[in-house]
């Protein structure tokens, strides 16, 4: 037994705080390779509220701060490639503004990219699996209610879009569309398709989807038809 400024340690308490450390330790040697980081980078900003700081980061990912501003440079380039910007706010961290069509293509692409509907993964926290599963039946049936066909990509694409919105509406934010865009795609044959979408994801979510977004899943469908063609 070991006595320093009035603290008593027992050898069996030291090899116990000493076994506690070793299971702990392979949560702190987690490595992420660069495109790991790169990806769960992105990932991390889409579903943030609020900017993310370098140290926020660097917890996260089990790197330097110095590493996170490097990685930074190859997720700014990617977004604006897809015509989203990496903003950086003094004292808070980094966010992306770009918008709305621009914003749910890109964080469709990022989750889409590395998973689909039959092997959701553990990290994904936009909706539970339960939920995604529930959005995939309400597409489903209006689909084969207006025999519309998508492929799969182009569904599960749908999907993660829709999961998106309901996620970002639970959070508070508010999805808006211009206008006269809107009144452009009311002429489109898709855009009823959404419109029974709309519905059937109000119904089963008990949730209130904006107008926008009948114009927003118009658009998805819209995408997909020329990707088809």
């Amino acid at each position: 037994m070991t006595k320093k400024n009035g603290v008593q340690l027992s050898a069996s308490d030291t090899l116990k705080k000493s076994f506690w450390l070793q299971s702990l330790k392979p949560a702190y040697d987690k490595h992420y390779s660069p495109q790991e980081r790169h990806d769960q980078i992105l990932k991390y900003l889409f579903e943030s509220f609020k900017p993310m700081s370098k140290n926020r980061f660097s917890e996260l990912l089990y790197v330097s701060r110095r590493t996170i501003v490097e990685d930074m440079k190859g997720v700014e380039k990617w977004l604006r490639e897809r015509n989203l910007n990496l903003a950086y706010i003094q004292n808070k961290g980094y966010i992306i503004e770009g918008s709305e069509q621009s914003f749910r293509q890109a964080y469709v692409e990022v989750i889409s990219s590395h998973h689909n509907l039959e092997n959701l993964p553990d990290n994904l926290t936009v909706l539970t699996d339960k939920e995604y599963l529930e959005i995939d039946g309400s597409v489903k049936k209006v689909l084969t209610k207006l025999n519309h066909h998508l492929v799969q990509s182009s569904k599960d694409g749908l999907i993660y879009h829709i999961a998106i919105t309901i996620h970002r509406l639970r959070n508070g934010y508010q999805i808006s569309m211009p206008p006269n865009e809107l009144l452009k795609l009311e002429k489109e044959m898709e855009f009823q398709i959404a419109k029974e979408i709309k519905q059937e994801i109000e119904r089963n979510f008990d949730i209130s989807l904006p107008m926008a977004e009948i114009g927003y899943i118009t658009l998805h469908l819209l995408g997909a038809k020329k990707g088809n063609g």
